[in-house]
């Protein structure tokens, strides 16, 4: 009876460290970001109420990493916000490359 017990328990502990390395294997770090970095964030207010209406605010600078995925941010304008942030309502901003502006000279 006890050699039946500890084979269970040695299975079941074999079975949550497998699925434990299968856990881990899929974590990806898309919510790391740095110190300086500009992000977007997600406007969780609106979810699903206006189908047109913008679903990120920003660009903001990341401000401080707070740990476990936290970060406070600060706007364009130096002002940081008050409430910090998780990471997974945050992504990063791509600014795009404006063109070259074409000057036209008339004679």
């Amino acid at each position: 009876m006890d050699h039946d017990i500890n084979q269970a328990q040695s299975n079941i502990e074999k079975s949550q460290r497998k699925q434990k390395e299968r856990h881990d294997k899929n974590l990806t770090n898309e919510y790391t970001f740095r110190v300086g970095e500009l992000v977007l964030m997600h406007k969780t207010e609106i979810q699903d109420k206006k189908k047109l209406e913008e679903r990120w605010k920003g660009p903001y600078y990341i401000h401080a990493d707070l740990g476990n995925g936290v970060y406070k941010l600060r706007t364009m304008e130096r002002k940081i916000l008050k409430v910090p942030i998780n990471g997974a309502r945050l992504k990063k901003y791509h600014q795009r490359a404006l063109p070259e502006p074409i000057v036209l000279i008339e004679n």
